[in-house]
């Protein structure tokens, strides 16, 4: 466990700057009526919505759960494919 301290507090801190990056980016670009979701979540932070807020963060992790899962059953049967195509080693030789 103590040899993936570092790598964790290096994984969150690369985080962090792409977010305040990106939000930084969003908020100075957006206009009123099209709003990106990093500003509309800043919104209702600072309004105190935790509720639509919370909302959003479930809906949010949904989507992007179910994004991973269906690139990754892609992954595999593009690599299933593949393989399949691909005689064995002992057939070459």
């Amino acid at each position: 466990m103590p040899l993936l301290i570092p790598g964790i507090v290096s994984g969150w801190i690369l985080m962090a700057t792409m977010f305040v990056r990106e939000l930084s980016l969003s908020v100075v670009l957006s206009r009123p009526g099209t709003e990106v979701l990093a500003v509309q979540i800043l919104r209702f932070a600072e309004d105190g919505l935790w509720g639509r807020l919370s909302a959003l963060g479930i809906m949010m992790i949904v989507i992007s759960t179910a994004l991973v899962t269906l690139a990754s059953l892609i992954g595999r049967r593009l690599t299933k494919v593949e393989s399949a195509d691909i005689p064995p080693v002992e057939a070459l030789g």
